[in-house]
Parts: structure tokens; C-alpha cells; sequence
């Protein structure tokens, strides 16, 4: 857009802003018929993906669009100074009878005229330049509004959980609770202590045959060695 003339740049831009203009419009019908009921979910979808994909196509025209005009509207800025200093210049000259009256008429004519151009050319693509933006703006909203997400997109990224180490406790015997006895209960309750067998006991237990002198049980009644009788 750098080569284009001020008629071409303008009827450029223009051109772009009714495109977006339009996008717009058939968003927000999509999202009246949506509203009322008159579309099914997968042909909102659908019709949406599409104007989304135009919107995508669009974006490096809006980026060069955008810079093209801040470009220009710099260059008006240094011209219009130019100007000014010019004009400025013609008519000291004129005043002090530097300059012929026919000159300064012409030359005063051509200046004002150009000064008047790039004032109303400037107020033009500026006002071009903010519809696009506007309606950019509204779009991409609406978009990313409207726009199913994903499931990556929808599942939040989760951080691992920071752990804190527990405390370390050291295990516990489980104390029993100690029973104080009363001195009447320590004194007639009698500490037996645990029953072990003797062993005299043992022989005591078993029956020793008079005859051959063999261990028999408790309750034989005859000597299995000898066959004796046991008392």
C-alpha cells in the first residue's frame, strides 16, 4: 500500500471496512436466528467455523491496514507543516513586495488546496480506520465467545500440588491404664504365682509298674510291659 495514491489508499481501506462491516452483520443475524431458536446447535457451528476461517484470513489485511495508516497519517502530519511554513513564507514575501501579486495568488491557491485535501483525506481514513477497529473488535468477541472450546483448550492447566512433608511421629505404645488397688484389695486379694510342674509331679502323674519298674499313663489299669496289675 506504500505505492498507492491518496484516492487508491482510501478506496483500499474503504474497501476493507465494508468486508468487516458485513462480517459483522452476519454474526450477529447468526446470533438473532441462534437467540430465537431458529438454528440447530451444528449449523450454528458450522456457519460460525466459516465466518471464523474469514476472520483468520482477514487478520494480516488488518495488520498491514493498521500500519499503512499510521504510516500515512505521519506523512500528512509532516506535509501539513509544510505547508503552513510555506504559506507562512508566501505571505511575508507578498507583504514585503517580494512577490508578485499574480505568484502569491496561484501559489497561495495551490498550497490552501493541498493543506484542505490532506485535512479531509486524514479525517477520512481516520474515520475508516476506526470503524475497522471497532468492528475488528466486535468480531473477534463475538468469536471468542461463541466459539466451542476444545477439551485442551477447556482443561485448565493444573500445577502438581506442592506436598508438605508430614510431621514424623514416633509410635506410641498404647499404655494401659494402671489400677490402683485399695489396701483392703491388695491384702486379701492373694498374688498366685503361675503354675509350673515338677518333676515329681510328672512321676506323680504317671503310674509306675511295681513289677518292672515302666512308666505307664495316669489311667492304666495294667503294666504295658509286663502286663502286671497296676495299684
Amino acid at each position: 500500500m506504500e505505492y498507492l495514491t491518496d484516492e487508491e489508499f482510501k478506496h483500499e481501506i474503504e474497501l476493507f471496512s465494508t468486508q468487516l462491516q458485513r462480517v459483522r452483520q452476519q454474526i450477529e443475524r447468526l446470533v438473532a436466528l441462534k437467540n430465537e431458536g431458529k438454528v440447530s446447535d451444528q449449523v450454528f457451528r458450522e456457519v460460525l467455523e466459516e465466518i471464523a476461517n474469514k476472520v483468520n484470513a482477514y487478520s494480516n489485511k488488518y495488520n498491514e491496514i493498521e500500519e499503512a495508516v499510521a504510516t500515512k497519517q505521519t506523512k500528512i502530519k509532516d506535509e501539513s507543516k509544510e505547508l503552513k511554513h510555506y504559506l507562512e513564507t508566501l505571505e511575508v514575501k507578498y507583504t514585503i513586495g517580494a512577490v508578485p501579486e499574480d505568484q502569491y495568488k496561484v501559489n497561495r491557491a495551490s498550497y490552501t488546496m493541498r493543506f484542505q485535501n490532506l485535512d479531509e483525506f486524514s479525517r477520512t481514513i481516520t474515520s475508516f480506520m476506526n470503524n475497522i477497529r471497532e468492528n475488528w473488535n466486535k468480531i473477534t468477541s463475538y468469536i471468542n465467545q461463541l466459539k466451542p472450546v476444545s477439551k485442551e483448550e477447556e482443561m485448565p492447566v493444573t500445577q502438581s500440588p506442592i506436598t508438605t512433608p508430614s510431621p514424623i511421629y514416633e509410635a506410641k505404645t498404647e499404655e494401659k491404664p494402671v489400677v490402683q488397688l485399695t489396701k483392703t484389695q491388695a491384702v486379701s486379694t492373694p498374688i498366685t504365682p503361675p503354675t509350673t510342674s515338677t518333676p515329681e509331679q510328672k512321676k506323680k502323674e504317671k503310674k509306675i509298674c511295681p513289677k518292672c519298674g515302666a512308666e505307664n499313663p495316669a489311667d492304666a489299669t495294667f503294666c504295658y510291659n509286663c502286663g502286671a496289675k497296676l495299684a
